[in-house]
């Protein structure tokens, strides 16, 4: 039976689900806890709020370390239509360093990240189904297909439903408080479209997602293309563009059918 607990977490709400005992939730929830410590960018003492305000060297652990080498290869793979503001090519060789970055911003990338290494500890600690959602940044670990839902913004309509085993499933682009992505080509506001993403992680969802909401629509479907993940790049008119035949996840159409009623506004993942 799956235990679940929700809470406020990263400036949004996490849920983590699997079926172990309480204690191993909370300990999951607690790992939440240590990432937004130490990775956000509103928390004054975070590691990254320091290298934001450093002028020199800033020494980092090796969880920080791993997921700004992430966020540099992220950069490189996506043309840099991905871009966490980190203004060195990933850390210095003796790994534990890295120069200061003004612009560094982790954002949604720590969400899916997050999500991603407590399924895994979740699985490494006996469960058999783990589900974790951050913020809408969904990672599920399981044998069996679970039902992963993708609200409509209104909710009026009905939600999309995919069936996830092992992947990621992330959204990025306009919500109801407005266009938060930014172009990285220009450093203004991005004329963003609405991307959904399934990929092998919830980092790789997360990444694939922000740059195909941002990029010319030929380049996002061609990065989609190369690394072979599903997708929907939903544009302001509510024309659809599919990429990796995502239809295979799904188990419920909902809003995603309707084409014409740019539901798709502010709409986000959640896991069940």
């Amino acid at each position: 039976m799956l235990c679940t607990v929700d809470r406020p977490a990263m400036g949004s709400r996490a849920a983590v689900s699997a079926d172990v005992d309480h204690s191993r939730i909370e300990a999951a929830h607690r790992s939440v806890g240590d990432a937004e410590q130490r990775w956000s960018r509103f928390r004054p003492l975070s590691i990254v709020s320091q290298i934001r305000k450093a002028t020199g060297l800033v020494l980092i652990d090796d969880h920080t370390a791993a997921i700004l080498e992430f966020a540099a290869r992220a950069n490189a793979l996506t043309d840099g239509w991905f871009d966490a503001g980190l203004s060195h090519a990933g850390v210095c060789p003796q790994r534990d360093l890295v120069g200061g970055s003004p612009g560094l911003d982790l954002g949604g990338l720590a969400k899916g990240w997050t999500a991603d290494l407590v399924a895994d500890q979740l699985v490494a600690d006996g469960a058999s189904i783990a589900i974790v959602d951050i913020g809408g940044d969904v990672r599920v670990r399981s044998e069996q297909p679970v039902l992963v839902e993708c609200e409509a913004p209104n909710r009026r309509s009905r939600p999309a439903a995919f069936l996830i085993c092992d992947a990621g499933v992330a959204m990025s682009g306009p919500t109801r408080a407005g266009d938060h992505l930014i172009d990285p080509r220009c450093g203004g506001p991005a004329s963003a479209r609405v991307s959904i993403v399934v990929a092998r992680t919830a980092a790789g969802a997360e990444v694939l997602a922000t740059a195909a909401a941002v990029a010319p629509l030929g380049e996002a479907m061609a990065l989609l293309g190369r690394v072979g993940a599903a997708a929907w790049l939903i544009e302001s008119d509510g024309t659809v563009t599919t990429a990796g035949q995502p239809e295979r996840f799904l188990a419920g159409s909902g809003w995603l059918a309707n084409r014409s009623s740019r539901a798709w506004l502010e709409g986000r993942c959640l896991a069940l």
